[in-house]
């Protein structure tokens, strides 16, 4: 027992899957905080959503053109939110995996396009009721 070679996987005995690199704890920890950003990006989707089927639920917020330039808008958001949550993940799994791996600078400035678009239009929308 004492020749025994001790790892420092809590969570699996057979060490990290080949992805995650060497046995030590920084492979999961890189992993695992890989996994809750990619979770962070889907739940801000989701409220992006529920916050569309709440503008399209209660007719008297708005003129039904307005509403549903609101409604199109958060959808576009959310599906915009949660493409890039995968994109991001995509890319920290294979930068993980091998070094000098970038971000890509063009999917953060189409969503902050996007994000900055978007109520410009809607503005635009209501003047034109």
């Amino acid at each position: 027992m004492a020749d025994e070679e001790h790892t420092n996987d809590a969570c699996d005995p057979q060490g990290p899957p080949p992805h995650l690199g060497s046995n030590d704890a920084t492979g999961y920890l890189t992993h695992f905080g890989n996994e809750r950003t990619f979770l962070a990006w889907i739940r801000t989707s989701l409220a992006l959503l529920a916050g569309a089927l709440a503008v399209a639920q209660f007719p008297r917020v708005a003129p039904p053109g307005l509403r549903a330039a609101v409604v199109y808008y958060l959808i576009a958001l959310a599906v915009g939110a949660a493409g890039a949550g995968y994109w991001f993940w995509r890319l920290r799994q294979k930068g993980a995996r091998s070094a000098g791996s970038r971000m890509p600078v063009q999917a953060i400035l189409a969503l902050a396009l996007l994000a900055l678009v978007g109520p410009v239009v809607i503005v635009i929308a209501v003047r034109l009721l």
